[in-house]
């Protein structure tokens, strides 16, 4: 009888589990999961970078380390309603901004293109709660691990 129980009781877990992680899964295509301010989540990014540099033929020196470590700390993204977007963060002592538009197409990638039109980019979406995971749909650069910022 105890046997019957735990199986029905694993049955029923195995079967609610799906419907419940589904409830909680955000539409990618929903622009309004993207409003507001992000900051670059520098302990995730950091450990992140760390490892795909980790066998690395030209590691960085510390100075550049230091850029790096600047660049990551500085990050921030801010999506705003109306499709325009700013980034911007330190570099070597001075400030860059890019700004542009964004959108998400309906299989969920976000695309961001800079004001100038020189540059266009394109990122699947993860997100969780306050989390937020930008993947390059191009092979090459890393993920950015960003966290929304409460005002």
């Amino acid at each position: 009888m105890v046997l019957f129980r735990s199986l029905f009781i694993v049955g029923l877990l195995c079967w609610l589990t799906p419907s419940v992680l589904l409830a909680q899964t955000e539409d990618r295509s929903d622009p309004a999961m993207l409003y507001g301010v992000w900051l670059m989540d520098a302990d995730v990014q950091m450990q992140k970078s760390v490892m795909a540099t980790r066998n690395s033929k030209k590691p960085l020196n510390e100075k550049q380390e230091g850029y790096r470590l600047e660049s990551i700390k500085s990050r921030v993204y801010v999506f705003h309603e109306n499709g325009n977007f700013e980034a911007s963060w330190v570099s070597r002592g001075g400030t860059n901004i890019v700004s542009g538009i964004w959108e998400i197409s309906k299989d969920g990638i976000l695309q961001l293109t800079t004001e100038d039109n020189k540059t266009s980019l394109a990122y699947s979406i993860s997100q969780n709660k306050n989390r937020l995971v930008l993947t390059p749909e191009i092979t090459g650069p890393q993920s950015l691990h960003l966290k929304r910022m409460e005002l």
